[in-house]
């Protein structure tokens, strides 16, 4: 059977990335090489600069337009959208002296969520989820999160943009993320995130609710793959959404400078979000297993409706052979032990009345009985 195209893009993507590992291997820790897909055929550098009394947005060429920024007041937002382009990341990480284990983390695009504390900056880790639509197919891509005093960077490997609500509630003057500091601007951008995954989960549930209904109507096999790709997909959405969890679980407990105690009680409202999506996950796992265990006791009572009509069949038949049998033993008709009916003239229509007599009988008795 032909693969899907489908399936050999996913599998041609999956080559290409083990040969991006492969060229990576053995090569000292902190050296810079990109692992993942391109996305973007250029990378693409958007910087948001704020004060509780302004702010501007600009779109850059290079990353060392922006040392101006870093050098006047207020807060810098620094988006990347693209990361094939190592160079251009290596200057990122020179220009805000950031440790070459966290440059080679956020090329390596594999990375499970986590948090990491690098003294005078913290890194975050986390995966972007995406449903499409159009195909009813999850997608995700991992985002990278640096923040300082007075930086914050994001690292996307697609143009899509995720935190455009960020950007509109940072235009509001009076808004609390203008007047607060990275650590809060941090809790926003993860709190995107966490609604992106309730988001996903929502529209998960409603598949796994159809495919009950398809189970329930009418089974097949094309409903039994829906479920077993439901079963796979959802266990990658725990597997992106657990580590989140915990990374916010380690990042209350974590004490650092950048982490204003005022903040925290955000980040704990972000992690009770996390615990309810975790719980939906179980919840539409335990549909699945269930959806899966209907589609199989429908399957086996349709077989077991099949082996009771052919038994009903086979049973009526016994009698009705047995009668055939005695008559096509084809004694002679002279033997003083001979069956004189053999020679009777309406010999052959009485032995077919009894047979269709025996068969109705047998068919009122198995009615009345109630086994057919």
């Amino acid at each position: 059977m032909k693969k899907s195209k489908r399936s050999l893009l996913k599998l041609r993507s999956n080559h290409r990335l083990r040969k991006h590992r492969q060229k990576k291997t053995g090569a000292p820790p902190g050296t810079l090489h990109y692992v993942g897909e391109q996305y973007v055929e250029e990378m693409r550098f958007h910087i948001t600069h704020f004060t509780p009394d302004k702010i501007e947005h600009t779109e850059i060429d290079e990353p060392e337009e922006m040392r101006p920024y870093l050098e006047s007041e207020g807060i810098v937002w620094l988006r990347v959208h693209g990361l094939h382009e190592v160079d251009q990341i290596q200057e990122i990480g020179k220009i805000f002296d950031l440790h070459p284990l966290l440059m080679e983390d956020i090329l390596n695009t594999g990375q499970r969520p986590k948090t990491d504390d690098y003294d005078d900056h913290l890194y975050h880790v986390m995966r972007l989820l995406f449903f499409n639509d159009a195909k009813n197919e999850t997608y995700s891509e991992q985002l990278s999160l640096v923040y300082g005093e007075n930086f914050l960077i994001t690292f996307q490997e697609s143009d899509f943009v995720y935190f455009q609500n960020v950007r509109n509630r940072l235009e509001k003057k009076e808004s609390r993320l203008r007047n607060s500091g990275t650590d809060y601007l941090s809790y926003v951008i993860i709190d995107t995130v966490v609604d992106y995954y309730l988001h996903v989960m929502e529209r998960f549930g409603e598949r796994v609710i159809q495919i009950e209904y398809e189970v329930l109507d009418d089974p097949d096999e094309e409903v039994l793959t829906q479920v077993h790709n439901l079963r796979r997909e959802l266990l990658e959405l725990r597997k992106t959404i657990a580590p989140s969890r915990d990374l916010l679980n380690n990042l209350l407990r974590l004490e650092h400078s950048l982490l204003h105690e005022e903040n925290r009680i955000y980040y704990e409202d972000v992690y009770d979000h996390t615990m309810l999506i975790m719980d939906a996950i179980q919840n539409n796992r335990d549909m699945l297993v269930g959806s899966f265990d209907t589609y199989m006791s429908n399957v086996s009572n349709r077989m077991n409706e099949v082996m009771k009509v052919l038994t009903i069949i086979a049973t009526i038949f016994i009698p009705l052979t047995f009668i055939a049998g005695i008559y096509g033993m084809n004694f002679d008709t002279e033997s003083p032990y001979n069956m004189p009916e053999l020679s009777a003239y309406y010999g052959y229509p009485i032995t077919m009345g009894l047979m269709l007599i025996v068969a109705i009988i047998m068919v009122i008795y198995f009615k009345r009985k109630d086994w057919m």
